[in-house]
């Protein structure tokens, strides 16, 4: 098997090119981003790791196809105050599976292409 495609991930109409990453707001509209034209940073990047996460970076996926070198965990929530301010703490936890032998500590994004 192979590692998954950019549109498997992260929407049927996402591409690249050699300088560029283009993706669709609508493709996340299924993990509940409404599109706009000021949606903020986090937004779209928790939007980006929701759906990453629903279509192949998740446990049953990765058992799947070994090829698959990412995988975010399901999420845990917690509480926490800050400055008088209670807020509700969502993690993920992303794991990046490298075959050894391992010669750095350094994340590469390139030990994650095929």
């Amino acid at each position: 098997m192979a590692e998954p495609l950019l549109n498997e991930l992260l929407g049927s109409d996402a591409t690249q090119t050699e300088t560029e990453v283009i993706l669709s707001k609508a493709n996340f509209s299924v993990v509940g981003l409404i599109a706009s034209a000021v949606n903020g940073a986090e937004s779209i990047f928790i939007a980006m790791v929701k759906l990453a996460k629903k279509n192949k970076f998740n446990a049953t996926a990765r058992e799947a196809n070994p090829d698959i070198s990412v995988e975010i965990s399901e999420p845990s929530q917690t509480y926490q105050t800050v400055n008088n301010v209670r807020y509700k703490v969502t993690s993920y936890t992303i794991e990046l599976f490298k075959p050894e032998p391992v010669t750095d500590d350094d994340i590469n994004p390139m030990d994650y292409s095929a």
